[in-house]
């Protein structure tokens, strides 16, 4: 959403406030340097949103720039992610916890908010990553977000995907980096924070 316009009930306004159905959401902190902003799909019991809010992701890296909106409060949490502007998210099927994912030149983040009472959790997999002598990453993580599938209301199937890291491995390139030298799924208890079953994929 552009700064002074509406896109589906949502205004971005020239005061830097988030407004939906020209009601102003409170919580949501809006750079003064943004020019647009981001709207989630709404949850489908019209009840969520989250908005994303950099101006300047290098600036602003260490601020928190994600909110989780009630719309029938009109009020929001804060989401302290240190990830990117790549915003991407499925709620869970019985809508308690949404998965977002973010990534910036590195590895992928993926996080899971509990709704309510609210709470966050970064994912993570073991997945066995090469590293140098010095401890670098000679590899890095990434999840196939189009794959994400939920099998229960609490569980879901996660793909992970190992590739070579352009910044620590030598003769990874743009190509070498897209080959996928392994691939795991996990299935994850949203509820409990705990994975379930790891599957080395074929």
């Amino acid at each position: 959403i552009e700064k002074s316009k509406t896109v589906n009930e949502f205004t971005f306004d020239k005061n830097y406030n988030l407004l939906y159905n020209d009601t102003k959401i409170n919580g949501v902190e809006i750079s003064k340097i943004a020019k647009q902003i981001y709207i989630s799909p709404i949850s489908k019991d019209s009840k969520y949103v989250i908005c994303f809010t950099y101006g300047e992701f290098i600036l602003e890296y260490n601020q928190p720039r994600f909110f989780l909106c009630n719309l029938e409060t009109l009020t929001s949490n804060t989401i302290s992610l240190k990830t990117s502007p790549m915003l991407w998210l499925s709620w869970s099927p019985n809508l308690t916890n949404v998965l977002i994912g973010g990534y910036y030149e590195a590895d992928m983040g993926l996080y899971n908010i509990k709704i309510n009472p609210y709470g966050l959790k970064e994912l993570e997999f073991d997945v066995d990553i090469k590293k140098d002598i010095n401890n670098s990453s000679l590899e890095e993580t990434s999840y196939d977000l189009n794959n994400i599938k939920w099998i229960s209301e609490n569980y879901v199937n996660i793909v992970v995907n190992i590739n070579c890291n352009p910044y620590s491995a030598d003769n990874c390139g743009n190509e070498e980096r897209k080959v996928i030298l392994r691939s795991y799924t996990f299935t994850y208890d949203v509820v409990n924070n705990k994975i379930i079953k790891k599957v080395l994929n074929n």
